[in-house]
C-alpha cells in the first residue's frame, strides 16, 4: 500500500480560525510506519483523506476537502510524540468548539484509521442510536474494520483466507453497503454478517479474547447492537436484540442465544442466531478434547434453527462457529463415524437424516435445508457463517 500524498486528493488550507490543543502521546517507530501511510478515499464511506507531510499529519474530509486538524509530532530517541494540534475553528466548515472533544478525536481517528485497533468512539451522547450514527459520521467503513486501499487484507496484513458468501452477495459489497438496501429485513440480515466478520478479525486479531460460547455471545451481541441504528432508515422501524430466549421446541425447551427482532410497516423479522465454540485449551486450562461432539453439536443447531422457523419463533435462522482445530476444517482424512457430522471446508450437506451415535447418545436429526461449510481464518482461529438454502426438488 503506497502512502498517500498532498496531491493525491483536492484540499483545502487550514483557515484563519484555528485553535492550537496540546498534545502528548508517544508512538513506537513501528506505529509511526504505518500512521505516515495515510489514508486516501476509495469511496463515500470513507470519510478522511489524511497525508504526513513535514512532520506533521494533514486530516481532510473527504467529501468536502476541509482540513479539520494539523497534527504535529516531533522525533524521539525510540519513536515519537504527538505534542500539537491545528484545529479548524471555522463555523462555516467545522462545527465542533470543544478543545477537549477535539483532543479525544485526534487520537481516535488515528487508533481507527491509521493504526486499525479498537477504541472507544469519544461521545458523551447517551442515545446509542445517535452515537452509532455519529460514529459512522466521523469514520465510515472503518467503524466495521473495513478500510481503503486493502480490502483483501486481513488486520495482520496477511493474504485473505477463503471467501466466505452472503446469500449471494460478496463479502465486501455486504460490508460496505449493507447500511443503504432498500429492504430492512436485507440490511438486518447483512448487519449479522457483517458484526460476525468485525467479530471474527477482533478476535484472531486478539483484541477480543473468547474462550467459551458465553462470552462470545456477549461480545459477538456488542458489536451487533452498535450496527443495528445504522440499519433504520424510517421512524417505524425498529430493531432489538435478545440473548438467551426462551423458547417452547418439540422435546420441551431451549434458549436462542442471539434472536434479532425487528418491526416495520413490511412487518415483524426476527432472526434467530446460534453460536458455537471450540478451543483446543478449555477455559479451565486443560486439553478439551470431545471434537467428536462439537461437530454433532453444528448440526445439531443447524437442526434447532430449523425447527425454530417451523414452529414460529423466527423467520430464519443464522449458525456462528469458530474454532481453532485445523483438522475441523482441512483434515487429512476423514474416519471414524465422527464424520457423519462432516463440517470441513467446502463440504456440502444436502439435507437429510443423521443418526450416527455420538458420545454414547442417541441422534435424531433430519435438516429440510442444505448447508454449504465455508471458513475464514484469521488469526489462528476458523470463523464460519452458515444458512440453510432451500433443497433441489429434484
Amino acid at each position: 500500500m503506497k502512502a498517500a500524498k498532498q496531491s493525491d486528493w483536492k484540499t483545502l488550507a487550514l483557515p484563519g480560525k484555528r485553535t492550537t490543543i496540546r498534545l502528548n502521546h508517544f508512538f513506537t517507530a513501528e506505529e509511526m510506519q504505518r500512521i505516515c501511510r495515510g489514508v486516501v478515499p476509495e469511496q463515500m464511506e470513507d470519510k478522511w483523506f489524511i497525508y504526513w507531510k513535514a512532520d506533521s499529519l494533514y486530516f481532510h474530509r473527504s467529501w468536502t476537502g476541509v482540513c479539520v486538524y494539523v497534527v504535529r509530532f516531533n522525533t524521539q530517541k525510540d519513536g515519537w510524540t504527538m505534542s500539537a494540534a491545528d484545529v479548524n475553528r471555522d463555523a462555516k466548515q467545522y462545527s465542533e468548539v470543544s478543545d477537549e472533544t477535539d483532543r479525544e478525536m485526534v487520537s481516535y481517528l488515528i487508533d481507527v484509521l491509521l493504526l486499525r485497533q479498537g477504541a472507544v468512539f469519544p461521545s458523551s451522547e447517551p442515545s446509542a442510536e445517535k452515537s452509532a450514527l455519529m460514529n459512522w459520521s466521523q469514520v465510515g467503513r472503518a467503524m466495521l474494520s473495513q478500510y481503503a486501499a486493502d480490502e483483501n487484507l486481513d488486520p495482520q496484513g496477511l493474504p485473505p483466507a477463503v471467501e466466505m458468501p452472503h446469500q449471494g452477495v460478496s463479502k465486501v459489497e455486504s460490508m460496505s453497503t449493507f447500511v443503504t438496501d432498500p429492504s430492512f429485513e436485507v440490511r438486518l440480515r447483512r448487519a449479522i454478517s457483517v458484526a460476525w466478520n468485525v467479530f471474527a478479525r477482533k478476535v484472531g486479531g486478539g483484541l477480543i479474547p473468547i474462550n467459551k460460547e458465553a462470552s462470545m455471545q456477549l461480545q459477538y451481541a456488542y458489536i451487533l447492537r452498535q450496527l443495528l441504528p445504522l440499519t433504520l432508515h424510517h421512524a417505524g422501524e425498529h430493531a432489538e436484540l435478545e440473548l438467551e430466549t426462551g423458547v417452547v421446541t418439540k422435546k420441551g425447551t431451549n434458549n436462542i442465544d442471539v434472536l434479532l427482532r425487528a418491526s416495520s410497516a413490511s412487518g415483524e423479522v426476527r432472526i434467530a442466531i446460534e453460536m458455537k465454540c471450540y478451543r483446543k485449551i478449555a477455559f479451565s486450562g486443560r486439553s478439551r478434547g470431545a471434537h467428536d461432539i462439537f461437530m454433532k453439536d453444528v448440526y445439531e443447531d443447524l437442526y434447532i434453527l430449523e425447527e425454530y422457523v417451523a414452529l414460529g419463533h423466527a423467520s430464519r435462522g443464522v449458525a456462528l462457529v469458530m474454532n481453532d482445530l485445523e483438522r475441523f476444517v482441512n483434515p487429512k482424512v476423514k474416519s471414524g463415524k465422527c464424520w457423519a457430522y462432516d463440517i470441513s471446508h467446502g463440504h456440502v450437506f444436502p439435507g437429510g437424516k443423521l443418526s450416527t451415535p455420538i458420545g454414547g447418545k442417541v441422534i435424531a436429526v433430519d435438516l429440510k435445508q442444505s448447508y454449504a461449510f465455508h471458513w475464514e481464518k484469521f488469526g489462528a482461529i476458523w470463523f464460519s457463517e452458515i444458512e440453510g438454502a432451500h433443497r433441489s426438488s429434484n
